[in-house]
């Protein structure tokens, strides 16, 4: 009897060591997890005020560069004037000069004859780059034609090869004195037409004199045009009416 009593009291310990084990492992898994949780707590509470105040900074300082910016980012350097009337206004035909006011001085009173390309000559050609047409005949650029050119030549990042038809440039105009004398990587060229499809299949259309009759001869030699010359010198085209971002 006696044994049977040790017995039974050495089971009733072991039973309460393991039950006595397992609450302390309970408790072990229970605090690990709140330690876990309080520092994930911590450390996303620290990330996002970090977050919040890198994005103020940068904020701000956007908000600094765009009221102390000296220069445009984008735009020519000088005013187009215009006079405004009344009356309705009836819309300029290509090809017809309308010039913005003369403010550069002395050095654009002048015009400059430009070099005429001739695929017959190894000299001169077109470097690689991005390719303008104006084949009205006109001897200046308009505001909205110089935009593009300008953006062209700021934002792409390659040179812009303005080829017209007009054999020379007037400067007296500002906005295209400003494109000639103060940026460096536009060039201009003139271009004889019928010399240049010489030999092509294109020849006799700028002959025919369906294209001479037609009321779109400037935008249909300029169709045609485009084609001509990036099959001869090679290039990116670009009408004079986008803007490069």
């Amino acid at each position: 009897s006696g044994t049977r009593e040790e017995g039974e009291s050495c089971k009733t310990s072991r039973s309460e060591d393991r039950s006595d084990s397992r609450n302390l492992g309970t408790m072990n898994f229970i605090l690990r997890s709140f330690l876990v949780i309080s520092f994930s707590v911590i450390v996303s509470t620290f990330y996002f005020d970090w977050l919040m105040i890198f994005k103020q900074k940068m904020v701000s300082s956007r908000i600094f560069q765009v009221f102390t910016q000296h220069q445009p980012e984008y735009g020519l350097p000088f005013t187009a004037h215009y006079t405004v009337v009344s009356e309705r206004k009836v819309r300029v035909a290509k090809g017809e000069e309308v010039k913005t006011e003369q403010t550069a001085g002395k050095m654009c009173d002048r015009r400059v004859t430009l070099t005429r390309l001739d695929p017959r000559l190894s000299y001169p050609t077109l470097p690689p780059g991005l390719l303008m047409l104006e084949t009205s005949g006109s001897a200046t650029l308009t505001p909205r034609q110089a935009c593009t050119i300008e953006s062209g030549a700021s934002k792409s990042g390659m040179v812009v090869n303005l080829v017209m038809t007009s054999s020379i440039l007037d400067l007296s105009d500002n906005t295209t004195c400003h494109l000639f004398t103060a940026i460096s990587n536009i060039n201009f060229f003139t271009i004889n037409i019928t010399t240049v499809a010489e030999g092509t299949i294109l020849e006799q259309f700028f002959k025919d004199d369906l294209l001479n009759k037609s009321a779109y001869k400037v935008e249909h030699t300029a169709d045609v045009l485009r084609l001509l010359l990036v099959y001869t010198y090679g290039g990116l085209y670009m009408d004079l009416d986008y803007v490069v971002l």
